[in-house]
């Protein structure tokens, strides 16, 4: 289940104003299989390795705007990518399985990286595989690798309670 962290904050004055903010729950991955398969320019071999830091566990936050709930703004906990935007550009659902098409791109060691991952998921099938292929380039299209993202088992199970709730076809299920 997802948990939910409550920050709560005051204000001191005359009088003691206290809020509560909602985070969203972060949702943990790795790459697996990172293999670069087009090299147009010496830069692919330094990208390359910067994307290897994703091999590790990463986590991720995001938040949205109200107005647009298929666009985020993702943050890693480490800090690694920078200025990092995931955007659901396409999203069929039915019954318990949803498909997604994201397009995103963040900044790694000065390296613009642009990315479209395939994500797909069936609360209903207790043996599917959450292993998403990812299509990763770098200098101005010179560089392109291909992954895999695997969530972690805690990721996997927020995102099944997410399907079942019908909140990921809402589009609200990265911002809780």
């Amino acid at each position: 289940m997802m948990k939910k962290s409550i920050l709560l904050c005051g204000l001191l004055s005359l009088t003691t104003l206290a809020c509560a903010v909602t985070i969203p729950a972060q949702r943990t991955y790795k790459l697996s299989d990172l293999e670069l398969v087009v090299s147009n320019s010496t830069e692919c071999s330094t990208v390359y390795q910067n994307l290897n830091v994703l091999k590790k566990s990463f986590s991720l936050s995001f938040s949205h705007d109200a107005q647009n709930t298929a666009q985020y703004n993702a943050i890693d906990n480490k800090n690694q990518l920078q200025n990092h935007v995931y955007s659901i550009a396409q999203q069929n659902t039915s019954g318990q399985s949803v498909s997604r098409v994201i397009l995103g791109h963040f900044m790694l060691q000065a390296h613009r990286i642009d990315y479209v991952v395939d994500i797909a998921g069936d609360a209903s099938q207790t043996n599917f595989k959450y292993a998403y292929p990812i299509i990763f380039s770098s200098n101005s299209a010179h560089c392109f690798f291909t992954a895999l993202v695997n969530p972690d088992a805690n990721t996997q199970a927020a995102f099944k309670a997410t399907i079942t709730s019908g909140d990921v076809a809402a589009k609200t299920d990265l911002a809780k």
